[in-house]
């Protein structure tokens, strides 16, 4: 999962599609990179709506 702050798109790796060539790419231009666990890494957007989204983007939580 990378998360680009400034630009504010975020990248959610899917298992066997590439996502390490793109990580690999992508990860200097990143404010947050979460390789480790794998569950975290491959996190699907439903996940990342219900545990993430509220707390990271939200300031009025």
């Amino acid at each position: 999962m990378l998360l680009f702050w400034k630009e504010k798109p975020l990248y959610l790796a899917a298992p066997r599609t590439g996502s390490f060539s793109i990580e690999h790419r992508l990860a200097r231009h990143a404010a947050l990179i979460l390789r480790k666990p794998p569950a975290m890494k491959h996190m699907p957007a439903c996940h990342f709506e219900r545990d993430f989204r509220l707390q990271v983007f939200d300031p009025t939580v």
